[in-house]
């Protein structure tokens, strides 16, 4: 939510920045001296729940990374998490109690949500005990303390108990999560002389970090950015560069807020720090803060595709939707010793790592300003860690579909808000539906007659990824998007064809679903195969797509309805030289063994 305008007025300050962990400053002073904002309330407890089981700071890393400095007149908080419908409820208790020999230190506790208040109250009270003899223990080793027991540590099991509304003390017996979640939300932590206020789950950042490779020239994003109760859009990204590499404790230089960090020539040597606040309307998160453990490495120089961004240096018109279909294969591939030895060999080790093709890939991807973007060969964590709080944050809304079996990796279409809304998406699994989907009987009953095909069909793990999209900017015109990645292996055309088929069987079907006025016919004499759409290939046939050591061809295409849509420009491929300057693909300056099809669409009028 906050305009760019309104943005830049309450974070661009010149105040030094500080962080937290060195300085000891708290939360409200960080808000007030580097983003410009109010204090909050004092003494607080935050709740939070997510079914994690938390047993301690380093089991759970988004409390550990809580900066919760208290300042002399704040005795604890409290910081937990829990999601209507989980199991558990994660807490963080940031206390401190001279009286009573406690000091300031974080407790983490992870309960279940139907076990009573005394089980919470009694592992509290159990931690603070150990806390206690441990420090004890430490000062009579160091001959500052006389050693026994401390009898006004007793005390405390008898005043640490949940106060209702009224003032009264609340039943020990009561489930946690009826007492913290539900019902009258006034209720307040005791401990001893200290009265704390209930906050329930704040925004909160869960997990983050930068890349383990990062180089001049290229964009940072942050890394494995997760977000509770708040958007990845909301989160609020302050960055910094360090003036040396020496030490992170050197002055760093205040590079503002912004969605990511362009590190230049100038920047090698150095190191990036990223403090991100999660954000939820005007309500703040405690924040989050990431020192890159490497330092800045020159780039591979001019890299092809920066030659093709030359076509895509402003979005497409208003009316037009410029499509990119790319293979960017998936990690799981390409860490391997067989990829890097056999499969890639001319591609060094170093350029086939997920953390530098990655930087290649967001460079590339994002220089051709695509509408929809349709990606194959996409890993599971890439796209949950990476593609998509990094594409969310550019204004794209992302779906992913996995493949069958236990292959970590599936297809991804990505489109721009500004350009299309979400009405529907479908994920199939071509071998599945071919046993049990009624629209295509006819074809597995032909399947059937022969049955090494057969098999070799249903052992497949293909998927096809299907997106139903309605223009923003041209009303009442939808989109189907189909996106698959069919069968690799050089002697499967026949396989191929049968995915195909299933395919188009499958969208036909999607499509006579969706509206009316449909043409339905299909035909199915033996194994000849037709489809009623009147395709083109947007991008034509070029000489290849995919280019490695030991083949090359034209793998992928954009196939457009020619009846709906027109084709108003294709980006020029890379030149052969370009391609094999390094040998093959892929190599220090392409990211992927395969090239990236773009084209500009329009809808007929």
């Amino acid at each position: 939510g906050v305009p760019k305008t309104l943005a830049s007025l309450l974070f661009n300050t010149n105040t030094k920045p500080h962080s937290l962990r060195q300085h000891h400053i708290t939360m409200e002073e960080f808000l007030a001296q580097e983003l410009g904002f109010g204090t909050s309330q004092r003494g607080t407890v935050l709740l939070f729940g997510c079914g994690v089981k938390l047993v301690s700071s380093q089991s759970f890393p988004a409390l550990r990374h809580l900066r919760m400095m208290s300042s002399t007149n704040e005795v604890g908080k409290l910081i937990a998490l829990h999601k209507e419908g989980e199991s558990r409820i994660d807490l963080c208790l940031q206390y401190s109690n001279q009286r009573l020999g406690i000091k300031q230190r974080r407790f983490n506790f992870s309960r279940r949500v139907d076990e009573p208040l005394q089980a919470l109250l009694s592992r509290m009270y159990a931690n603070f005990e150990k806390a206690t003899q441990k420090s004890k223990k430490k000062k009579e080793n160091e001959g500052k303390q006389e050693s026994g027991d401390n009898p006004k540590f007793e005390i405390l099991e008898q005043e640490m108990y949940f106060l209702d509304s009224s003032g009264e003390k609340i039943a020990s017996d009561r489930p946690v999560v009826e007492v913290l979640f539900q019902g009258n939300l006034d209720v307040r932590l005791k401990i001893c002389d200290s009265v704390i206020e209930i906050e329930r789950n704040p925004p909160t950042i869960m997990n983050l970090s930068l890349p383990s490779s990062i180089m001049a020239g290229f964009l940072v994003y942050p890394k494995k950015l997760e977000v509770e109760f708040a958007t990845l859009e909301d989160v609020i990204m302050k960055w910094y560069i360090s003036s040396s590499s020496s030490n992170s404790d050197l002055p760093w230089e205040d590079k503002g807020v912004q969605r990511y960090l362009e590190v230049t020539n100038a920047d090698i040597g150095k190191k990036v720090k990223l403090m991100a606040t999660p954000r939820k309307g005007e309500k703040l998160g405690e924040p989050w803060e990431v020192i890159s453990k490497c330092v800045i490495e020159a780039g591979p120089g001019h890299c092809p595709f920066e030659d093709r961004h030359l076509f895509t240096q402003q979005w497409a018109p208003e009316l037009s939707f410029r499509v990119i279909s790319y293979n960017i294969l998936a990690d799981l591939y390409a860490d391997s010793d067989h990829s890097r030895e056999h499969l890639f060999p001319t591609c060094p080790p170093y350029a086939l790592a997920m953390d530098y093709r990655r930087q290649l890939l967001f460079k590339e991807i994002t220089g051709y300003r695509g509408d929809l973007i349709c990606l194959q060969e996409v890993d599971t964590k890439v796209f949950q860690y990476d593609f998509l709080p990094t594409f969310s944050c550019l204004g794209y809304s992302g779906l992913f579909c996995r493949k069958g079996g236990l292959v970590a990796e599936g297809l991804a279409v990505f489109f721009q808000n500004s350009k299309f809304r979400l009405v529907g998406e479908h994920s199939f699994s071509l071998s599945e539906e071919l046993q049990t989907n009624p629209v295509l009987d006819d074809l597995f009953s032909v399947l059937q007659r022969n049955q090494k095909l057969l098999e070799r069909a249903l052992q497949r793990t293909t998927t096809f990824q299907v997106v139903l999209l309605e223009s923003v900017k041209v009303k009442g015109k939808y989109l189907f998007v189909g996106n698959t990645h069919l069968y690799f292996h050089p002697d499967a055309d026949h396989i191929r064809l049968i995915q195909a088929a299933t395919c188009m069987r499958l969208i036909e079907a999607l499509i006579a679903e969706k509206f009316s006025g449909v043409n339905e016919e299909e035909s199915c004499d033996g194994i000849d195969l037709t489809q009623p759409f009147p395709f083109a290939s947007a991008c034509g046939t070029p000489a290849y797509t995919n280019f490695t050591k030991g083949f090359n061809g034209c793998l992928d295409y954009i196939f457009y309805q020619k009846d709906r849509l027109t084709v108003e420009e294709v980006i020029p491929f890379p030149s052969h030289e370009d391609v094999t300057e390094h040998g093959a693909l892929p190599s220090v300056t392409f990211p992927s063994d395969h090239l990236a099809l773009i084209a500009q669409l329009a809808f007929k009028r």
